[in-house]
């Protein structure tokens, strides 16, 4: 079980490695579904623009930064 200091050190330990992105914007923590994410900030962004933009965006996606800091089914 995963106590709130140990998942603090976790997620700073985690920012600390990966602060910028390979596409330059920065890094930062995002929790869903009980999981705690280091990723772009600009995957947190809706697309501005047309067609050609979303599928650039869902072209280029997979390269940026996404990495899982903790799992909630290791966590409780």
């Amino acid at each position: 079980m995963m106590d709130n200091q140990s998942a603090i050190e976790a997620i700073e330990i985690a920012e600390r490695a990966t602060p910028f992105c390979v596409c330059g914007e920065v890094t930062a923590p995002a929790g869903r579904d009980g999981n705690v994410w280091l990723e772009c900030i600009s995957l947190r962004e809706e697309p501005k623009g047309g067609t050609i933009t979303r599928i650039l965006r869902a072209i280029t996606e997979p390269v940026h930064v996404h990495e899982l800091i903790i799992d909630n089914r290791l966590a409780a």
